[in-house]
């Protein structure tokens, strides 16, 4: 799901003007990965109490008081004190949980969106024709801006009983008064499709940048739309980023790949390395890699700095595939000098059986050249 190559040493090259032509030696990256510590799964008592043996996802945006936390499939049920999965009651296609900006330990105290009942409910709900059981809604990047929590979502479609057995259908974008509220899709227009899918969405000055997964000659790769934030729910008003151009243009067809990146990538500005810092999911040639990437501006360029390793077993079984990476700067430390990354595990033979990880990593500049030691 994620590929990274030598070409993109020399597009961040190229980009920044860095190498004289005939020169084969790249420049040192900024900063890079000093070391990481796995804290393990973040299921803790706070699932229990509502119902939750398991989900992935666990990307999250800042909200007034705190973060919200948004997850993908979750299954309902409990653990037993030794962390044997009893599930019951079926799943929900997402959930979300609310951060205090307290809460800085962990497993984190998230607070979860219920029903009645105190159990975990989806915030967002399908429209007539969508048939339960057939579509489902996974939430994509979310963003707190004009008094609103915004969350973009993708409508997915079973096509069978295995775990890939399904396709996209399309994205949208849903709106709440209360970060833990439901969710309205809007449908401006009679049409509730939206021309991004973004895994991300920052805001920078008056403007949104949306990082979504594209696929250009066959390889995933991310590209980059904005939006002003007061025009977030009109779909016209979205512009798509032209790298050769270093433009954005309203026509989509025109947008580029400005990185390559697979599954999903994760973007927040760290005051540590002073740029833009990028998490992307790993791939199958490269299946427990989190590659860090870091940029001077949401546009970059981009450059690597480096990866986490996540080993070879977590929670018990061996991991097939890392994906939804996802930085947390709700609980960054030291300045953004230490990290913090949530990412999910395909455990193959665990089916359902697996929670979000979250794992600190510690970041170190690089001496500029000259710099006295």
């Amino acid at each position: 799901m994620k590929k990274t190559g030598c070409i993109w040493m020399a597009v961040i090259s190229a980009g920044l003007g860095l190498l004289p032509m005939g020169c084969s030696t790249p420049p040192p990256p900024p900063a890079s990965v000093t070391g990481t510590e796995f804290k393990g799964s973040i299921w803790s008592q706070a699932q229990n109490n509502v119902s939750i043996a398991s989900q992935d996802g666990g990307q999250s945006f800042a909200v007034p008081g705190g973060a919200l936390w948004t997850f993908g499939d979750t299954f309902l049920g409990t653990r037993d004190a030794d962390g044997i999965p009893n599930f019951q009651g079926g799943s929900i296609f997402s959930s979300i949980a609310f951060l205090p900006e307290s809460a800085k330990g962990f497993p984190p105290a998230l607070r979860y969106k219920t029903g009645p009942d105190g159990v975990a409910v989806s915030p967002l709900s399908l429209l007539p024709g969508e048939t339960a059981g057939t579509y489902l809604i996974w939430p994509h990047g979310g963003i707190y801006a004009n008094g609103k929590s915004y969350l973009y979502y993708h409508i997915i479609q079973k096509t069978g009983s295995g775990s890939w057995d399904f396709k996209g259908v399309g994205s949208g974008l849903a709106e709440s008064k209360e970060p833990l509220g439901d969710y309205r899709r809007l449908h401006p227009d009679d049409n509730w499709q939206f021309p991004v899918a973004p895994a991300q969405v920052i805001e920078h000055g008056d403007w949104l940048y949306l990082y979504e997964i594209v696929i250009r000659n066959e390889e995933s790769n991310v590209a980059l739309a904005r939006v002003k934030t007061a025009q977030i729910a009109s779909p016209d008003a979205y512009e798509f980023y032209n790298l050769p151009t270093k433009q954005f243009v309203n026509d989509k067809s025109a947008e580029s790949a400005i990185v390559s990146a697979a599954g999903q990538v994760s973007v927040a500005f760290n005051s540590y390395c002073n740029g833009w810092l990028m998490a992307a999911s790993s791939d199958v040639k490269n299946p427990r890699d989190i590659v860090l990437y870091l940029a001077p501006a949401p546009e970059g360029p981009w450059q690597s700095i480096g990866k986490i390793a996540v080993p070879e077993t977590r929670q018990g079984r061996k991991v097939q595939l890392v994906y939804c990476a996802y930085l947390h700067p709700e609980l960054f430390r030291d300045g953004g000098k230490t990290i913090a990354v949530t990412f999910s595990v395909y455990l193959g033979n665990g089916n359902f059986d697996a929670n979000p990880e979250l794992v600190e990593a510690t970041l170190e500049l690089t001496p500029k050249k000259g710099a006295a030691n």
